[in-house]
């Protein structure tokens, strides 16, 4: 029996199991936080993960979102004119369902331009490319189009619990025709909800009677002349609106030519190709993954072992991968929550007041450490706490803490693999802090280079389907593409360097067992 993807429909089950919780949309207090948050789109769709995690335990998952508007709007500014637009408080929780994804560590899919079906089509039939069996979890029966010998739809019921499976049989049981024939199907009856006017008089069962002698659309229109005389007038009428449904129905196949995991993507975007290449990737957290080479290395020192990327036939490449929790999170927390900033570019301005840290090292485990330690009772410090600190202080230690967090990673990589780092190439959305830059590359003794395109994910996915189609000839073709924007040369004495390292280790011990009884 093949292994099975699962693939789930972000938005169409968050819409379903919300209403089926609010009784049809009407919210209560039940569903709210104690600040007055909506919840129940977010419960909804957790309960649906979690129990398809635990009954069904699937060999690949991910989970696929709408981002907004598509080609078919543009094609046809008239498309889902119609649909009521999403309940405002299930809106707002759309980016908390994204989030639990992300924390959940499952692959998230969504494209500019297309929606989640779209994608979710071409996602399927890239699968059954590979030999897997597709399974996908919606609530949005346009998606039984693609059901064949090796793809099922699950439907959800009334309750979250009640979904059914749909096979072709179950396909041509329920609507009355095969599920190849069900874009024809819903361009003939229309559909409301999509704005597809169909054949205006024409209903479900001289549809499936249509569909039933003649196969297609197309064939209907072709054998016109021989259709019953009191449905030719309709049709020959209603022809425009069946062909406006059939242009809009279908779900629109997208070539996949490369397919990389978010970090994965942006090492090969930053051409780490060499073993010792590493990048770091500078966001609400931090994810540094430093090149393997060909064998993959075991970590003995607290990091994952991960497939980096495998190009056609070629040798796959392993990547050592350390995650720190809070990083851009935490200059959020000063302003959030402390006020220190109104505006996080704001931090670096306010850091630049004082020369130094003033003895003071902030570790924000806020709800644990990640690598290379995993203390999840961990809490967070700041130690060496004077009068003479002031809130400039504060900032600077905050932004050196993803420096020191990031310097702990890597001597644990230079630990497990034996390779000196000769410089690290840096991306994210903190990188336009050259405060932390520098002070990095002064902690690393390395060069910190950034980049002149620091999106490197979304190049690093680019550079793979070029590879694959053979728009690129190879890798140091590509390298030749890679250029660098600005170089961090290290600017710290040895002694300084490793005064400071320590004095930041002992304030990391300090946050240890911190929930011990």
């Amino acid at each position: 029996m093949p292994s099975t993807l699962y693939l789930i429909d972000g938005h169409a089950l968050a819409y379903r199991t919300y209403f089926a919780l609010t009784s049809g949309g009407t919210a209560s207090d039940r569903w709210l936080t104690s600040d007055g948050e909506p919840t129940a789109g977010v419960y909804g769709f957790t309960s649906v993960l979690l129990r398809l995690l635990e009954q069904e335990r699937p060999d690949y998952l991910a989970v696929v979102f709408d981002t907004g508007k598509t080609f078919r709007d543009e094609l046809f500014p008239d498309y889902k004119a119609t649909r009521e637009k999403m309940p405002d408080d299930l809106r707002v929780q759309i980016e908390r369902i994204r989030n639990l994804v992300d924390t959940f560590n499952i692959p998230r899919a969504e494209m500019e331009g297309y929606e989640a079906d779209d994608v979710l089509g071409s996602l399927a039939n890239w699968a059954v490319d590979k030999g897997l069996a597709v399974k996908i979890i919606t609530g949005d029966k346009d998606l039984l189009q693609l059901v064949n010998d090796r793809i099922s739809v699950s439907l959800p019921g009334k309750t979250l619990s009640d979904a059914r499976d749909y096979f072709r049989d179950d396909v041509k049981e329920s609507m009355g025709v095969w599920p190849e024939q069900v874009v024809d199907f819903k361009a003939i009856i229309g559909d409301r909800s999509d704005n597809i006017p169909g054949v205006y008089g024409v209903g479900k069962k001289t549809a499936v009677k249509l569909l039933e002698e003649y196969k297609t659309l197309d064939q209907i229109y072709n054998n016109l002349e021989a259709v019953p005389s009191r449905f030719q007038t309709k049709l020959a009428e209603g022809r425009e609106s069946a062909l406006f449904g059939e242009a809009v129905s279908p779900l629109e196949g997208l070539p996949i030519s490369g397919i990389l995991g978010d970090q994965q993507a942006a090492l090969f975007g930053q051409t780490c190709f060499d073993p010792g290449d590493a990048k770091n990737t500078y966001g609400t957290g931090c994810f540094l993954l430093l090149n393997s080479g060909s064998n993959p290395t075991i970590s003995k020192h607290g990091l994952l072992t991960t497939l980096a990327y495998k190009i056609g036939a070629q040798e796959p490449v392993y990547a050592l991968e350390g995650s720190i929790a809070i990083a851009g999170a935490l200059i959020q927390w000063l302003r959030d929550n402390l006020g220190l900033i109104q505006d996080s570019s704001e931090v670096e301005k306010l850091a630049r007041e004082v020369d130094n840290n003033g003895g003071i090292y902030f570790v924000p485990a806020f709800s644990g450490l990640y690598a290379p330690y995993w203390q999840s009772d961990a809490r967070g410090v700041i130690a060496g706490l004077t009068s003479y600190i002031n809130k400039a202080h504060i900032a600077r230690a905050a932004l050196e803490a993803t420096a020191f967090q990031t310097k702990e990673i890597l001597e644990a990589m230079e630990k497990d693999t034996g390779i000196n780092l000769k410089s690290l190439k840096v991306d994210g959305g903190m990188v336009g802090n050259e405060l932390l830059m520098q002070f990095q590359a002064d902690l690393l003794n390395v060069p910190v280079i950034r980049p002149t395109i620091t999106e490197t994910t979304a190049l690093g996915a680019a550079y793979a389907a070029g590879l694959a189609v053979g728009f690129w000839k190879d890798l140091d073709s590509l390298r030749t593409y890679w250029k660098e924007d600005h170089t961090w040369v290290p600017d710290m004495s040895d002694q300084d360097r490793l005064t400071q390292y320590n004095l930041w280790k002992k304030a990391v011990s300090k946050s240890f067992n911190w929930l011990s009884d």
